[in-house]
């Protein structure tokens, strides 16, 4: 279930302020462990903070995410109205201060990005049975995937780098842009280009190479999905990578959007996913945008739509940000570290910590590339504190924010996709 969390405009690139208002906010409801009856048999719930026992006085219970009364029902004090119904019988929910809080049950996981519509798939099944799986998931090979629909290469991707120039996503009157900022932050902090000259350099490469379908173009009502392609379209033509666009062993692509419509060259897509691909020194790294809505012009541009003039909001996980920094630190580029565990490690609380113990001087006198690891490795700490200070979003629905807000500029030319 998500839930977004009000942020205030940051007083300097951390947004320190939104520490403070974190900290205020985070603890107050944070419940995890309430198992309905019929998910009994899946989790046990916990029974306070002491063993049952004859000599043990269970305390009244308060909304703290304990059995403080040792009733085997967690938090269900007067003030947890309304009753929190479960959406299915594989979904926990707590309810704290009035607040329903949905979660998954040990071993289950979300497939469409909404809890609170049930937790649809089982941990490490393949295919269309698997989490990576969506309703529409249909068995067979990436090749019978019709590729002769209207297609959309992405052009340009720029991001905004200030809440100021993005749009109030919440109603507080705030511009929503976390990622940009801590993004433009994290660029400025280790001296590289800029993050949209980095973003031009991969998209001109062929690094960065993204396309999107359009199945149903010429009706109000279109499917709309998303492709990685392999390079850049050359003479208007472009091919498209099987292993990373399609759910394995299906011929569904791994990333779409719930809704899009056309109306007299408009578009309007929501609940979409947007994969974001880079090649550094070899290594491919890989983060997705959930949660992502398009609104701008779209218009036939020979064998396919041209997008200009177009917003794409979206919020970037923080485990994946964090998971890109480390499988850097961890390549063969940055073997001058010297780690012997991970640097960086985000907690189930989305607290990034640093450790490592990485060797400060190995990189001395090393590549651009080695230096840069060194300065990744030096900043830890400060990058540990955008963590903390630029997460705005609460995608898992636990009262703790897990993702931070996007809003860019996209652009898109029309292109002929095949094998």
């Amino acid at each position: 279930m998500l839930r977004r969390l009000s942020r205030q405009s940051p007083s300097s690139p951390l947004g320190v302020g939104l520490l403070v208002a974190w900290l205020l906010m985070a603890p107050g409801c944070a419940a995890d462990r309430l198992p309905v009856e019929e998910a009994a048999d899946i989790e046990t719930p916990d029974v306070g903070a002491e063993e049952v026992g004859e000599d043990v006085a269970c305390r009244p219970e308060v909304c703290n995410g304990e059995d403080d009364d040792c009733d085997m029902v967690v938090d269900e004090a007067e003030d947890a109205a309304p009753l929190c119904v479960p959406p299915s019988p594989v979904t926990m929910v707590s309810a704290c201060e009035g607040t329903c809080v949905d979660r998954c049950a040990l071993g289950y996981l979300d497939a469409d990005g909404e809890v609170s519509t049930g937790c649809e798939c089982l941990e490490g099944r393949p295919g269309c049975d698997g989490c990576d799986a969506i309703p529409a998931c249909v068995a067979g090979e990436a090749t019978q995937y019709d590729l002769d629909v209207p297609a959309s290469y992405i052009s340009a991707l720029v991001l905004a780098l200030t809440a100021d120039d993005a749009p109030d996503l919440n109603g507080d009157g705030v511009g929503d842009n976390a990622a940009g900022e801590a993004l433009g932050s994290l660029f400025g902090l280790v001296e590289r280009a800029s993050v949209n000259t980095f973003l031009a350099q991969s998209i001109a490469s062929g690094e960065f190479s993204v396309a999107l379908l359009w199945p149903g173009w010429g009706t109000l009502s279109t499917d709309l999905h998303v492709v990685l392609l392999d390079g850049e379209p050359e003479g208007g033509e472009a091919v498209v990578e099987q292993e990373g666009s399609f759910i394995p062993g299906s011929r569904t692509p791994r990333h779409r959007f719930a809704r899009s419509v056309v109306d007299r060259g408009v578009v309007e897509a929501s609940v979409g996913r947007l994969p974001m691909r880079f090649t550094v020194e070899g290594l491919t790294l890989q983060m997705t945008l959930e949660r992502v809505t398009l609104s701008g012009l779209a218009l036939a541009d020979g064998p396919g739509v041209r997008l200009s003039r177009t917003e794409l909001t979206g919020a970037l996980l923080n485990r994946d940000l964090a998971q890109t920094l480390e499988d850097f630190v961890q390549s063969p580029a940055c073997s001058c570290l010297s780690l012997d565990s991970p640097l960086f490690t985000l907690d189930d609380g989305n607290v990034l910590t640093c450790g490592g113990g990485p060797d400060l001087t190995g990189c001395d006198d090393g590549t651009d590339v080695q230096s840069l690891c060194q300065t990744i490795a030096e900043l830890c700490d400060v990058i540990a504190l955008v963590f903390q200070t630029q997460p705005d979003l609460d995608l898992d629905g636990d009262g703790r924010p897990d993702a931070m807000s996007l809003y860019a500029d996209v652009e898109a030319v029309g292109v002929k996709l095949g094998w």
